[in-house]
């Protein structure tokens, strides 16, 4: 029994090595910079290195989400992109504020700010405008909101502690809603673009 629920605790850790890929706002550099701050995090609050990864994960996913809203309601002129925009600034900031205080619970400070590398992404967003925004900004709405919903059920299933287990089970549908509406926005743009 006591070996089971040592591998069952273990199988996020793996879970979340897996997924963090080719996303924009979830990094193979961001899982790095997150398991190397985890050690004192356990000793302190006695979590697993999976659930301190995913405070830290989420926090700068949520800050990295809010800062390409923003970019976006500056840098598209499309009313649909804005509405999304909006929507995610409202969705991100209520998540963020949630996991904020889970996190000190948890004595795990979750992460304000996006990382480095999601730094990165949104300089090269800034930079643009117009409909090479737009279909930027949504390309990376799509990836990133892929790899957020794979994340969040993951954890809601496979996380040893509860109370974040219930903190991404309860955000995984306002996730799975971006992840719809972006998919719908990635197939228009898809259309218009097609001289076919």
């Amino acid at each position: 029994m006591h070996i089971a629920r040592h591998h069952h605790h273990q199988r996020p850790h793996r879970v979340l090595a897996a997924l963090l890929g080719a996303a924009i706002f979830i990094t193979p550099a961001l899982l790095n910079q997150a398991v190397a701050a985890t050690p004192i995090a356990q000793a302190q609050a006695g979590l697993l290195q999976a659930d301190s990864d995913f405070i830290i994960i989420a926090g700068h996913a949520n800050a990295a989400e809010m800062a390409a809203a923003k970019l976006a309601l500056h840098n598209s002129s499309n009313p649909a992109i804005k509405a999304f925009a909006t929507q995610m600034l409202k969705d991100h900031a209520t998540a963020q504020q949630k996991l904020a205080a889970l996190a000190t619970r948890k004595n795990q400070p979750a992460p304000a700010t996006p990382s480095n590398e999601q730094n990165l992404a949104l300089q090269r967003l800034q930079k643009l405008s117009g409909k090479a925004f737009d279909h930027a900004y949504v390309a990376d709405q799509l990836s990133a909101h892929q790899e957020a919903v794979t994340l969040f059920s993951q954890q809601a299933t496979l996380g040893a502690d509860t109370d974040i287990m219930a903190f991404a089970s309860d955000t995984l549908p306002t996730l799975l809603q971006h992840k719809a509406h972006i998919e719908k926005r990635s197939v228009s743009q898809q259309m218009a673009s097609d001289p076919h």
